[in-house]
Formats: structure tokens, C-alpha cells, sequence
């Protein structure tokens, strides 16, 4: 009997399971006024990305809260209102809910524009929380204001008696309009005997219906966005598959694009049926005019803690969009030409899947049935990128994937004396993702050796900070056996470490770890834009007693990390910070990166990558191993410290 049990656990840790996919993907939409817009029920149904996930869609349609569904596990995905997708308890910047404020669809394009920028990503992030991920957005249309007065400019609205549905000050009132409080059951009538002068209507039905009764001289098109926020428990998004996460993140995104094209669409074809009618109609951006987006916007930041922020990236996007692209900057266009095709190696401890196919064969949760698994990766040059400059060729594995003991052992040999790069990525990463970035910084760099990477287990999802930053708490302990165990086994093996953004948390673990009678293993160590406390960085420096050289990137406009520090971290100043909060130290080669802009809205944050002044400059510290003097950086100092510049200019070495 104990010989047939034994054979039995073998066959299982042999050939385990792949992962369970799912029948029927449930998805809740709210029910709103008794009607949901067939468009948008079709859309959702019909979005052609759900071929390939082999699932049957079902839409729930409910008049209950969305959440309610989602956390009693009835439904596994929802659309939710974005004014109940927040969390009160938690300590939003309100950048997502800009996407629905009237002011907030007033810049070049509206609310979709913003959409297509870095903006969308901060909102995203800005709609972290612990209980549930915000994966895309959509949208139900826009409102009307409709009046039976003729209104042309701002000024005529102030006085007005209004009403809209979210009254909170920063809307008609904050044009000067006397919002009437309560439900007005016979809206024809109000606007007719003038105890309403203006309202708020979302349905284009209610509006050509008023108007072909002739009750209405004025209807303001395009008021304000009624947005979806597409979201799910932490729990159902990591039981599906990679290939199904996949899947449907392509179908959200289907759904978003389309969704804001239909309610453009729809705005035009109601002023199209207001035309026949003899109704005037005008887009309320044209009414509200600058002036009025200004007062609409200053009354909106007033009424939160941390508003200020997102104000101030809400108008960066405005005026980047509204802006002529800058002349190029010679000395920082270009680019690298990828010159090497290194062996690229990798260590996880996240989740199998097992697919079959390396993209999709580690998912998002924390390993449970060994400690790691590693194996290389088989890439073709092809020299093409992304939008992100990531590697746009397929990967796959390249011979054995190992796990634990016997990671250590295929890795041994082909990393025994070798000089290796150690890459460890940010949040936000997929295991594809970061294996294609690594790619892409190894052939940018011209690494000639070995490139090993550290993945671990990301949600990959923008509003996961917070999920993130405990997967990479979690997974310190076992990086730390990983690197402890390899360098014990490849004799002569020298490390370059380049950690980016929350990866510089594991980052400063390895500094700390290779500072005593193990040091001859870390050649150096690289911070690019590092999500680590300052103070915690700081004392890195101080304390860790490390005696090789560490360099730090940092970015005055970096806006993910300024982001992080607001609406994460309790303010407190993240190390990859420029500006006030750039670190300068004695033992630290500090590097001001802030010259090299990118033109995300939100970004700044990956500019080694795709910057080429700084990709150089990355490329000369990793690959020789040069001083800043060499690399021709500007000499700077503060508080009698010296640091460095990336500047216009090079810098004759002195």
C-alpha cells in the first residue's frame, strides 16, 4: 500500500495541475433610473477580446451596490459607479474623480483625452485600496444641463436656480448658481413656471422629449461624465490564470475605448435631433469658458485633504495636450542601438500556472509548493520595441525549469565566475513584463554577460499598490536564500545590481545582506527611481557598512514616486525624489536626472530606460563601471557634498 501511496505523490509533484479555468465570467452592471443603455449592455457582452477566453460572459443587471455583489462573491466582475468605486477610509488624492467632475471633461478632447494619457495610470494608482482592484474604466455618456432660458456665457448661469446630481459645491455653484435642494418629480413643469432654471439630465430621451414640448431654449451639452470604474476582489483576480487575466484586461480596454467613442457619438446625435427641433444647443466647455473651469476646479481642490496634487497633474495634462511639441534636444534624441544578445536567466518566487507557454506560466500570487523557480529565457534580437521600450518579441523557455535545489544547480555553471546583472523591477509588473524589460535594459546597456533576473510575484495591476508592496515584503526572505545559496555554489561570481522603483525595497535588503564577509559578491549597486522611504535609504547609506559603490537616480518630476509619497506613505519623501527631498551623502554617488523629461502626464519614472542622455549614462555606470567625471556629468554640491547632474551639455572630466 505505502509503495502505491509513494508512486502516487510522485506522479503529483511530477505532473501537477494546471491551472482551473473558468466556465462563466459573471460581470454586475448597475441598473440606473430602471434602464441600463443597450449600447453599452451589447458592448460589454460583445467585445471581441472575449473570444479568446474560452468563458461564457454573463451580465448581471442589478439595482443593488455593485461591491455588495463582488465581495458575496456572486459576481466576479463589476462595473461600479467611480463616486462609490473609492474607499472612504482610505486616503484618495482625487485624481480618479476628476474623470467625472464637470471641469474634468473641459480640456482638449474631454474626459477620453485624458484617458489616452499618463493620467489614466495616476487614477488607477490613485484608486488603490485593500479590498478591491480598479482595472479600467467606461463610460455610461455624458450629462445635459438643459434651461428654458437662452444661456450663452457663465456669467448668465450665476444666480440661476439649479439642480444636478451630485451637489458638493463644486459644480453649478461654484459658478454662482443657488442649487434647490430635494427631488423635482415633474421636471417639464419646474422649468416652465421657473422655480427651476437650469438642471441636470443625463438620458438624451428626457432631453428631446422636453424639447419637443417646447419647454427648453437651452441645452448644454457634454456636462459631465458619467464614469465606470471596472473592478474586482483581490481573491477572484488571483484565482484566474495568467492567459485569463490576459484576456480580459484586453476585453476592459476594448470595452473603455469604445465606450467613451459611443458617448461622443451619442452627444452628437442629440444635438443633431435638438437641431430639428429649433433647440440650441452648445457645448458647456464653450459656456464654461477657462474662467469658469478655473472657479469649478479651485472650489473642487478646496474640498479635500491632498487635492492639490491632483489638480496639479489634472493641468499638466491639459496644457501637454494644448502644447506644440518641444524641438528635440539634439544631445538627447537618438537613442541606443541594442548591440549584444545576452543570456538572460531568471528566479521567481511567484505562482505556476502551468500553461506551457513562459508568458503566461507565473501568475500573481506568492509561491506555495517550493521556494523558486528559475530557467532562461529564449528571445530573438529584432530590435523592436514598445511604447514603454520594452522588448516586443515573444519569449520563451529555454531549456529546464527548475525549482529550489535544483535552480541552484543549473544556474552554478553557466554563472560560476561570471560578471552577472541583477535586475529587479518595480510594481506593477507582470512576469512577462518584467521579463521584456529586462531584455530591453541588457541589449540597451550592451551587458556582455549573464543577466538574471528577480521577479516577484507583481499583480501587475496599477491600483495593487498596496497588494505589491506586500508581495515584495514577503518576498525578502526568499530572495535573500536564493542569492545566499548562489553565490555560495558559482565560485567567483560578481553581481551589478540595478533595482527600479518599489524594486529598490528588495534592493536595499541585498546591500545590507553583502556588506559583511560576503561583500566581494556585489560589485555594485544601482537605485534608479527607488519607491524606498528616504529616511530608510538614508540610513542604508550610514549603517548598512557596505564598502562597494552605490549610485542613485533621482527625479525632481518623478510623479509615480510623488504619488506614492502622498497617497501611500504618509507624505514621507520617497529616495528616487529630486527637488528638496534629492539625497546627498558621502558614500553615495548621487545622480540629477531631472533634465531628461519624458511627455507622459505622469510619468518621469522609467527615463534610464527610454531616455537616451540617461540610457548612456546607465549604460557606462553598469557596463565599465565608470565614475561620474568619465560619464561627463555636471558637478554639483549641497550642504558641501558633492553630487552630479545629467545636463545639456557634457562636462569636461577635472
Amino acid at each position: 500500500m505505502w509503495r502505491g501511496w509513494l508512486c502516487a505523490l510522485v506522479a503529483t509533484l511530477a505532473f501537477p495541475a494546471a491551472a482551473q479555468e473558468i466556465a462563466e465570467l459573471r460581470i454586475a452592471m448597475p441598473v440606473s433610473s430602471g434602464q441600463l443603455p443597450r449600447e453599452m449592455a451589447e458592448l460589454v457582452i460583445e467585445a471581441e477580446a472575449w473570444q479568446q477566453l474560452d468563458s461564457k460572459v454573463v451580465l448581471l443587471r442589478t439595482d443593488r451596490p455593485v461591491k455588495e455583489l463582488l465581495q458575496e462573491g456572486e459576481a466576479d466582475l463589476g462595473f461600479v459607479p467611480l463616486w462609490l468605486a473609492s474607499d472612504p477610509d482610505e486616503r484618495q488624492l482625487g485624481v480618479a474623480s476628476i474623470l467625472h467632475q464637470p471641469f474634468g471633461g473641459l480640456g482638449s478632447g474631454g474626459t477620453a483625452r485624458l484617458l489616452e494619457t499618463g493620467f489614466r495610470d495616476a487614477a488607477l494608482m490613485d484608486l488603490g485600496q485593500r479590498g478591491f482592484f480598479t482595472l479600467s474604466f467606461a463610460s455610461l455618456g455624458a450629462s445635459s444641463l438643459i434651461s428654458s432660458l437662452d444661456l450663452n456665457t457663465a456669467a448668465e448661469i450665476e444666480g440661476l436656480k439649479a439642480t444636478e446630481f451630485e451637489p458638493d459645491g463644486t459644480g453649478l455653484d461654484a459658478l454662482g448658481a443657488s442649487l434647490q435642494r430635494g427631488q423635482i418629480q415633474d421636471m417639464g413643469k419646474a422649468l416652465q413656471d421657473r422655480s427651476i432654471e437650469i438642471a441636470e439630465t443625463l438620458w438624451s430621451e428626457n432631453v428631446t422629449s422636453l424639447a419637443s414640448e417646447q419647454k427648453l431654449q437651452s441645452v448644454l451639452t457634454g456636462y459631465s461624465s458619467l464614469v465606470l470604474a471596472a473592478q474586482v476582489r483581490p481573491e477572484t483576480w488571483g484565482a484566474f490564470s495568467e492567459r485569463q487575466r490576459r484576456h480580459i484586461r484586453a476585453a476592459l480596454l476594448q470595452i473603455e475605448e469604445q465606450s467613451f467613442v459611443n458617448a461622443e457619438s451619442d452627444i452628437a446625435a442629440l444635438q443633431a435631433q435638438l437641431s430639428e427641433l429649433g433647440v440650441k444647443t452648445i457645448p458647456f466647455a464653450e459656456v464654461a469658458g477657462e474662467e469658469g473651469r478655473q472657479r469649478m476646479a479651485l472650489a473642487w481642490a478646496e474640498r479635500g485633504e491632498n487635492r492639490v496634487f491632483a489638480l496639479e497633474l489634472f493641468e499638466t495634462a491639459l496644457a501637454e495636450a494644448a502644447e506644440p511639441q518641444p524641438a528635440p534636444n539634439p544631445e538627447d534624441e537618438g537613442g541606443l542601438v541594442p548591440e549584444s544578445k545576452p543570456l538572460i536567466y531568471f528566479a521567481t518566487d511567484r505562482e505556476r500556472d502551468y500553461t506551457g507557454d513562459l508568458a503566461t506560466e507565473f501568475g500573481v500570487e506568492q509561491i506555495t509548493e517550493a521556494r523558486y523557480h528559475c530557467g532562461r529565457v529564449e528571445w530573438q534580437k529584432n530590435k523592436r520595441r514598445d511604447s514603454d521600450n520594452l522588448y516586443a518579441g515573444s519569449i520563451s523557455l529555454a531549456g529546464r525549469l527548475s525549482a529550489d535545489n535544483g535552480c541552484i544547480s543549473d544556474l552554478a555553471g553557466p554563472l560560476k565566475s561570471q560578471r552577472v546583472l541583477l535586475f529587479i523591477h518595480g510594481y506593477s509588473n507582470s512576469f512577462e513584463t518584467a521579463v521584456k524589460r529586462v531584455i530591453a535594459v541588457a541589449e540597451d546597456v550592451g551587458w556582455q554577460g549573464p543577466v538574471l533576473l528577480w521577479s516577484w510575484p507583481s499583480w501587475g495591476e496599477r491600483s495593487a499598490y498596496l497588494a505589491d508592496a506586500q508581495h515584495i515584503n514577503d518576498s525578502r526572505r526568499r530572495l535573500e536564500g536564493f542569492l545566499r545559496d548562489l553565490t555560495q555554489a558559482t565560485d567567483g561570481m560578481t553581481m551589478v545590481l540595478a533595482a527600479h522603483s518599489m524594486g529598490g525595497r528588495l534592493g536595499v535588503e541585498i546591500v545590507y545582506q553583502f556588506a559583511g564577509p560576503t561583500a566581494d559578491s556585489l560589485e555594485r549597486a544601482v537605485f534608479v527611481a527607488p519607491d524606498v522611504s528616504g529616511n530608510a535609504f538614508s540610513d542604508m547609506i550610514a549603517h548598512s557598512g557596505h564598502n562597494h559603490p552605490v549610485t542613485l537616480y533621482a527625479h525632481r518630476k518623478d510623479c509615480p514616486l510623488k504619488a506614492s509619497a502622498h497617497r501611500f506613505n504618509n507624505d514621507q519623501p520617497r529616495a528616487g525624489q529630486g527637488g528638496p527631498d534629492l539625497i546627498v551623502l558621502g558614500g553615495l554617488e548621487t545622480v540629477d536626472a531631472s533634465y531628461v523629461r519624458d511627455r507622459r502626464v505622469c510619468g518621469n519614472h522609467t527615463y534610464t530606460f527610454d531616455r537616451p542622455k540617461a540610457q548612456m549614462d546607465l549604460k557606462m555606470l553598469l557596463t565599465d563601471g565608470a565614475p561620474a567625471c568619465v560619464r561627463k556629468l555636471e558637478r554639483a554640491t549641497r550642504n558641501g557634498t558633492l553630487y552630479w547632474l545629467i545636463s545639456r551639455g557634457t562636462v569636461p572630466c577635472r
